[in-house]
């Protein structure tokens, strides 16, 4: 059996068949984690995972990958956003390769499956967690030839309609799943903007306690399934040794959930005295001065905050169950202990006026060394996207006009803060953040003591064309 896992772009292609070029682009550890079980479940298989999106590859160049690989079975992962890039994919392969197997799995399918796969272009879905289901689709259609239609975690089209299987239970335990096999990558070609390269990213749990309105969890929920310490000091040691790995990002939902855990291993990781850079994403309210400290001593250099706003009304009507003064607190113990910063922030949450995303602007240049601004995404399956459709601020659309539109289609509309407004100060705010003399003075001394200088100067166009380029206006239909 030839089976071949695909990242596509996020949008369909332009008129000359090409996307919208990508660059600082993580690997697809997802079907890396697919590629690996099939692999072990038969090492006769022949494997191939096609990232067209890292390769920033043309329809032409990806139809040519497809055809010259002639798989047996396709699996394409798409969030919801990428939507329009997987379809677009969909048609291809379904007229490449009518008879063979199609596929579609990721994060989408588990929100909304039903109007994707009623356009007929996959036979199957996979809804949930894919490793043990791609698993059996794979024993059970290499054994009969026939697509199999009573797998959990699947559904299944069939003349027009749409057949939904039981679900498929939780991994548990991580550890009972192997170790992903990087060598299935270039891993050359992943990098994030200022990481030292080789990079890649790990995770160590799935789901998320915490019930954030604005957060996607259709797939893992809100129970937590967790690695040990020491599976995951194994990973580590796999990346570093196999594949010279120079710096790893763990982006789990809330890394420092289990503090037991990430103590055990940065007390590992110093006693096998392993020189390894990590970052990693969590909340303020998980961590603490005695955890900081440890990972710190690691190889923690930075770490990733889930901030979302500086105004605590907005906090709360986002549910994230922190407040302004544990920001505070907790940055500036990161500071003091010699660990960078990174706070997100979103503009344009229901409800939000000029006054708030100034407080956010303001409590931004405060607290943190680094930031990412994001116009707020209204995201299927979420708290926020029934309010916002509710009280007005988004329109549903229907699939077929999804599937032609672009990734800012689901933000926010009102008359006090438009769609427009709501980019236009996503572009302020990063302005007014970074383009502070002393601030920029403070990051250029990061960079030079973390040997990241010359990627900042390699993404430095990049970087001037957001910050001066012009912010993206929206065409909208009456």
């Amino acid at each position: 059996m030839r089976v071949l896992l695909i990242r596509h772009h996020f949008t369909r292609s332009d008129s000359t068949g090409h996307y919208p070029f990508v660059r600082n682009i993580s690997p697809p550890l997802g079907l890396v984690y697919l590629a690996t079980i099939l692999n072990e479940n038969d090492k006769n298989a022949a494997i191939k995972i096609l990232d067209s999106k890292a390769l920033n590859m043309t329809v032409d160049q990806t139809k040519t990958a497809i055809k010259e690989f002639k798989p047996d079975m396709i699996g394409i992962t798409s969030i919801s956003e990428a939507l329009p890039g997987a379809v677009e994919l969909g048609e291809i392969c379904k007229n490449l390769f009518p008879d063979t197997l199609r596929i579609l799995g990721g994060p989408h399918m588990s929100t909304n499956p039903v109007p994707v796969m009623k356009l007929g272009l996959f036979q199957l879905g996979v809804i949930g967690e894919g490793e043990i289901t791609m698993k059996e689709i794979y024993d059970a259609y290499k054994n009969s030839g026939e697509i199999p239609t009573a797998i959990k975690g699947t559904c299944v089209y069939k003349d027009g309609n749409i057949i939904t299987n039981e679900p498929r239970p939780r991994i548990l335990d991580l550890d009972t799943l192997p170790i992903p096999n990087r060598a299935f990558l270039d891993n050359k070609i992943y990098s994030s903007y200022l990481a030292r390269r080789p990079y890649t990213y790990m995770m160590t749990t799935r789901g998320c306690p915490f019930k954030c309105a604005f957060c996607f969890r259709t797939v893992w929920g809100r129970k937590v399934s967790f690695t040990s310490s020491r599976r995951i000091l194994e990973e580590i040691k796999d990346c570093l040794e196999r594949f010279k790995i120079k710096e790893i990002a763990f982006k789990d939902d809330t890394f420092t959930i289990n503090k037991k855990v990430i103590l055990e291993l940065c007390d590992m990781i110093k006693k096998e005295k392993l020189k390894v850079r990590w970052t990693v994403f969590t909340r303020v309210n998980t961590v603490d001065e005695e955890l900081l400290k440890a990972m710190k001593s690691a190889g923690c250099y930075k770490i990733d905050f889930g901030v979302e706003s500086g105004d605590q009304d907005m906090l709360n009507l986002m549910e994230k169950g922190i407040t302004l003064e544990q920001v505070r607190t907790i940055f500036k113990l990161c500071r003091d202990l010699g660990i960078q910063t990174h706070a997100f922030f979103m503009i344009g949450y229901p409800t939000e006026t000029e006054e708030t995303a100034e407080k956010t602007i303001r409590f931004a240049r405060e607290i943190a060394d680094w930031v990412s601004f994001a116009a707020t995404s209204c995201l299927e399956g979420t708290r926020l996207y029934e309010f916002a459709v509710k009280e007005g601020y988004l329109v549903p659309k229907p699939i077929n006009a999804l599937l032609g539109e672009s990734d800012v289609e689901n933000l926010c509309n009102s008359p006090e803060l438009p769609t427009e407004r709501i980019l236009q100060l996503v572009n302020e705010a990063y302005k007014r953040f970074y383009l502070r003399p002393s601030h920029m003075l403070r990051l250029l001394g990061f960079m030079i003591k973390d040997g990241t200088i010359l990627n900042f100067f390699k993404t430095l166009p990049y970087i001037l064309s957001r910050l001066f380029g012009k912010f993206q206006v929206l065409k909208r239909n009456a």
